[in-house]
Formats: C-alpha cells, structure tokens, sequence
C-alpha cells in the first residue's frame, strides 16, 4: 500500500479537519471535506481527535516513535494536543517521546499545566537526563582531538563540563568553535551531537 493510501486510509473521513493543521494535505491526497465550522473549543477538540485517530490508524499497519523536541518552547494549543494524544490514544502502537529543560527558572505555564497533567497518566514514564560527566566529556575530547592531551585534558575537560553543565549539545558546539579558532590541535575530526 502506497504512503497516501496508508494516510487516506487511517485518516478515516476526518482529513478535512487536519487541513486547519496541514493545509496542503489535499495536495497529497486529493480533494477532503472541509472541515467543520464551529465555535474555537469545538474546532480544536475535532482536530486533535483527527489527528489523534490519524495515529491511531497509521499505528495499526506499523508501530509509531513521535518525537516533539524542546517542548519548553511548545506554545499552548501544541500543548493541549500533546494532552489530548496522551489521553485518547490509549490503543495506539505508540511511543511518544517529549524533551524539555526543566533546569531554566520559569517554566512557563502552559508547560508546568501539562507536565502536571500528563505526570498524572498511568502510561507517562518521565526520565530526567543528567548532563554528561567530567570523565565523559574527556573521553569525548581525547577522542576527537585524535590524541593524549595529557594533563591538559584533564583542566579542559573540567572548564567545558563548567560552561555546559554538560548538555552534549552544548559540549560539542564548544570542542567546535575550539578546534575552529585553533584553541586545540587535533588529530581527528570534531564531534557531532
């Protein structure tokens, strides 16, 4: 079955709605109902429940990994459809995976509302992940600098874990703009987060 046929199918009639979201989808997939003009409450509840039906359905055929990166800057409707997926798509071959810092004062609120909401589910499992340690980031560092350091790597390790924290993001963004200005010699290629 054609990718098309896999969506047209597991979108079940609602396509219509999902075009408030994805407004080329008739493009992909030919002419949909429009969707349902209601009040604002209603319009949303009908498009997260498309939305939702339309994983549940794609989910039959094969399971499903959705991933929303950095959800601490999700606005709130992106955040009340996470809520409603968590609740409804309870059947579904599904795993969702949500990354947000928690480490920054002001969570903001529409976040701090759902954390609380879905920390209530049953089937939400939240792993908080530490930065990566001093020893990591060396081991990090001798290896793609392609060399012993020596003593050195030891007072280098600790000063990048310092300005990081240790997000390895972050670690690999520093090693680079140390190798690129020439602050280190290496012998390997530089990292990628």
């Amino acid at each position: 079955m054609s990718e098309p046929d896999v969506l047209r199918s597991a979108l079940a009639g609602r396509g219509g709605e999902l075009t408030r979201l994805l407004p080329d989808l008739p493009s992909r997939l030919g002419e949909l109902p429009p969707p349902i003009e209601a009040d604002p409450d209603t319009e949303r509840h009908r498009l997260h429940t498309a939305f939702t039906d339309l994983l549940v359905g794609a989910s039959r055929g094969q399971p499903l990994l959705l991933v929303l990166e950095d959800g601490h800057w999700a606005d709130a409707p992106t955040l009340l459809l996470l809520r409603h997926l968590v609740r409804s798509a309870g059947n579904a071959r599904l795993l969702l995976v949500t990354t947000f810092r928690d480490a920054e004062a002001d969570v903001p609120e529409p976040l701090s509302e759902a954390l609380a909401d879905l920390h209530r589910s049953d089937d939400v499992v939240r792993l908080r992940l530490e930065g990566l340690s001093e020893a990591e980031i060396a081991e990090l560092v001798q290896r793609a600098a392609g060399c012993d350091l020596g003593s050195d790597l030891r007072r280098l390790a600790a000063a990048i874990r310092e300005l990081t924290g240790g997000n390895p993001f972050l670690v690999c963004e520093v090693w680079r703009a140390l190798v690129e200005t020439d602050s280190v010699e290496v012998w390997g290629p530089p990292p990628t987060a």
